[in-house]
This record gives structure tokens, sequence and C-alpha cells, in this order.
């Protein structure tokens, strides 16, 4: 999708808002020349909406300074691999040949393709992600205050022709 249609879903009657998500699996590389791959989640930096839940260390406001990223546990362990100590706060790796710092870590739900989680702003997720005409993945929304999900979805698809599920319905698909 297109930037531009986040502001088409936020101008949706029964949307009370509406946020970008980036998501793209890339190969981190390590110190040592040795790639691993990582998925990484592209929040918006205003919000944090689609932040990491469970912060095991560091701090979530963070991730708005320059190159930062929040690696989740199994990132922890598989990018330690090879390492004299494990991985943590102010350690980095490249991603894209673009230097990713951590500053915090994180406890998540597992990724259905196994990969370990690293968590950015969507605006530094679209500067490690190689560059496309249409960068967005998802948009986040909510349904207004008298909406239910199910008539807010309606009322994307209609205004917008975008495709656009509840949380359940997405989860399905």
């Amino acid at each position: 999708m297109r930037d531009t249609d986040v502001s088409r879903v936020r101008s949706v009657q029964g949307v009370a808002w509406a946020v970008p998500l980036f998501w793209t699996v890339q190969q981190a590389r390590m110190h040592d020349g040795s790639f691993k791959p990582v998925q990484i989640v592209g929040i918006d930096s205003t919000t944090m909406i689609g932040r990491p839940v469970h912060m095991t260390a560091g701090k979530l406001e963070d991730l708005r300074l320059p190159n930062t990223v929040i690696i989740d546990d199994l990132a922890v362990e598989r990018l330690s691999r090879g390492r004299a100590k494990k991985i943590g706060i102010g350690d980095t790796f490249e991603i894209n040949d673009k230097e990713a710092r951590i500053v915090g870590t994180c406890i998540s739900e597992k990724s259905f393709f196994g990969y370990p989680y690293v968590f950015t702003t969507y605006d530094q997720a679209l500067q490690f992600a190689p560059k496309l005409r249409k960068m967005l993945s998802f948009i986040l929304a909510k349904p207004a205050p008298g909406w239910t999900a199910e008539q807010a979805v309606a009322q994307i698809k209609k205004e917008t022709r975008l495709g656009a599920y509840t949380e359940k319905q997405f989860s399905r698909s």
C-alpha cells in the first residue's frame, strides 16, 4: 500500500484512529560477518501502537533515537550465537548496511515463520528495508465510539476499496 492510504483510512467515518505498520524479513549482519534472518516490525513512532508489550530491559521511548531497535528474547538467543557474551543494550548489528543499535529487549509471541523480532519505528524500518514503491504493509485502526469492529471494517472497504479485517478475521486468514 501507499503511505497515503493511512490518511484515507483515518478519514473514514467510523474510524477513531489509524496508524501504519511495516513488516518484513531481512538479514541481520553480525560483527563476525555471519547473517541471521530477523523479522522487522516498524511501529508508529508517535503512538507506539504495535509495540512489544513485555519489555525486559531498556525503555520503549528510546526507539525514537536514530538507528535504534528493540529485540525479542529469541533474537537475543539467536544473535548471541558465536559471541563471548549475550547480545544486549548498546550492542549493534547491521541490516542492509545500516547500523541497528539495541536499546531494549522484550518478550514477544513467537513468529509464524519462527524468526526473531526486531522492533523499530515505522520510519526507521523503511530505512532498514530495500526501497520499493509501496512500503506500507498494514494499517492498524480502531473503531470510533459507537461503532463495532465489523461496522468499521465494512465502512473502510466501502470508502477506500482496501482490504479490511477485524482482528479475528485477520488471524484466521
